[in-house]
């Protein structure tokens, strides 16, 4: 049977912080994922690609360790509060993909996946030979490719890369 909320009941629901976001724990989100994938593969047509998402997924939970550490160290939390502060009142994303600037970090969470991937055991010999042509590309390439995947900011949006 339904129930008709009386004024009050419906303002006494208003009042409650009900959080916009709800993030994933980033201490278990990619460990996590890669056991699923794990599971998923067993049996599975697409066994050894699941497997190989689930090197790539672990890879990303020791980068996500390593960046949290250093984000900690940079106190980037302090400076992340007044961005989604801007973001929430102008109501525009947090994250642009297509207006913010990419830090070099990224190259090196790169190389690192690929380092994992190139390492692991029981994958075909192009997975190590993409791998390994990544890890030896150099970083112009590398950002070249970088901005052919993402498309391109409005007029005036600050460049992607920073400035060398």
């Amino acid at each position: 049977m339904q129930r008709i909320l009386d004024p009050a009941q419906i303002e006494a629901f208003a009042e409650r912080s009900v959080p916009r976001v709800r993030l994933p724990d980033p201490a278990s989100l990619f460990t996590r994922r890669a056991q699923r994938l794990r599971t998923l593969a067993e049996r599975h047509s697409l066994g050894d690609y699941l497997r190989l998402m689930a090197t790539l997924v672990e890879g990303q939970q020791v980068a996500l360790d390593a960046l949290r550490a250093a984000l900690v160290s940079e106190q980037f939390a302090r400076q992340l509060g007044p961005q989604i502060e801007l973001a929430h009142d102008h109501r525009m994303p947090l994250l642009a993909a297509a207006g913010w600037p990419r830090q070099e970090r990224w190259r090196e969470i790169l190389g690192e996946l690929c380092t994992a991937a190139a390492g692991a055991a029981g994958f075909p010999a192009g997975v190590r030979s993409v791998c390994e042509r990544i890890l030896a590309s150099p970083a112009a390439q590398i950002e070249a490719q970088a901005d052919l995947l993402l498309p391109p900011g409005p007029p005036g949006s600050m460049p992607r890369r920073r400035p060398s």
